[in-house]
């Protein structure tokens, strides 16, 4: 994707200190349950393995990065369902559009 594509240009740059942050977000992304209504969110006991996995114990560590991964996830499970949304009524309407076209006469 070239670099003048808007979501680039407009993206919002993380400080140094954020990263780990995103990177946790990222790798937690497969955690989540996925249903019949969509994505759900991470679970915190998720978060909560991946910070016993890379040694997270400091407590104001820990609960800054659950308050991050979450705030991050909120947002993304948001985005993701207002996408969705727009998709399911845009199939309604083209459904909803080819039941009132006239039939055609192939005879």
């Amino acid at each position: 994707m070239p670099d003048d594509v808007e979501p680039i240009v407009n993206r919002p740059r993380l400080l140094p200190h954020q990263y780990g942050y995103w990177e946790a977000f990222q790798f937690l992304q497969t955690s989540r349950p996925v249903g019949f209504g969509g994505i759900g969110y991470i679970p915190l006991s998720e978060i909560l393995a991946y910070c016993l996995h890379y040694g997270i114990t400091d407590y104001e560590e820990r609960n800054d990065l659950i308050h991050c991964v979450k705030a991050l996830d909120i947002e993304y499970v948001n985005i993701v369902s207002k996408q969705h949304e727009e998709e399911r009524e845009l199939r309604e309407q083209e459904a909803e559009a080819k039941k009132t076209r006239p039939e055609k006469d192939w005879m």
